[in-house]
């Protein structure tokens, strides 16, 4: 049992010691977003063509609702930390009528020192809420004057992997924060009849790693002797 216990303990290290930091001194010189997967198809109007890159829908007195994603300054780092400030992103919440934004995707590229670049598809989902007042029976409770709405953000997609020094690094996105980082959601709440503002943050992090088929046929076969001899020392 022992044997089998260093063994299994053996491989695992054996993975673990892959997920090393960066191995020498990396920055984050450029970043690159662009609103994709825009649903319903019709009546969202996309620039993607300046920093903030920006979605338009609906119309009403105070103007149409929109989301605006404006990108960090670069260079972030040396050191490159987790959690990174990928940028600011703006919900411009007003009172609309005809075509409401369901979902989208926010493509983001990093461009990291040497021309490395790293990607993740982050998927945004838009609760558009009737425009009651805030003390008829809302789904969010608001602290305006009408119930607010909800955006969530996840990572739906599967990222590409970044191989630095034989080490796999993967974007996740972590959430909006109101409070510069210090707490973070994957769901922002917002006030009708207002810009609200959050910080949109992510973190760079080691690749999962499957053990590789020969690991589990040794771990398998170490447990299978394991079996064997309890089995005969119960005889």
């Amino acid at each position: 049992m022992k044997f089998f216990n260093l063994v299994a303990a053996s491989v695992v290290a054996g993975l673990v010691l892959t997920a090393s930091a960066f191995a020498a001194p990396i920055s984050i010189v450029g970043i690159d977003a662009d609103w994709t997967g825009v649903t319903p198809l019709t009546g969202i109007t996309v620039d993607n063509s300046g920093d903030p890159v920006t979605m338009r829908w609906g119309s009403g007195n105070d103007g149409p609702s929109g989301y605006d994603f404006d990108m960090s300054d670069t260079p972030i780092g040396p050191p490159l930390t987790n959690p990174i400030l990928l940028g600011s992103f703006t919900h411009h919440n007003n009172p609309i009528t005809g075509t409401t934004l369901l979902q989208a995707s926010l493509d983001v590229v990093l461009t990291l020192t040497g021309g490395l670049t790293i990607s993740r598809t982050f998927d945004f989902t838009h609760d558009e809420t009737p425009n009651r007042p805030a003390l008829e029976n809302c789904k969010y409770p608001s602290s305006g004057s009408r119930c607010d709405d909800l955006v969530t953000v996840s990572n739906t997609n599967v990222g590409e992997a970044l191989t630095i020094g034989g080490v796999g690094y993967i974007l996740n996105i972590i959430g909006f924060s109101e409070d510069n980082g210090v707490s973070t959601s994957a769901s922002f709440q917002t006030i009708e009849r207002g810009s609200n503002v959050a910080s949109l943050y992510a973190s760079i992090d080691v690749a999962p790693v499957p053990l590789p088929a020969a690991g589990w046929m040794l771990i398998a076969g170490m447990g299978g002797l394991v079996a064997m001899r309890r089995r005969k020392s119960t005889r």
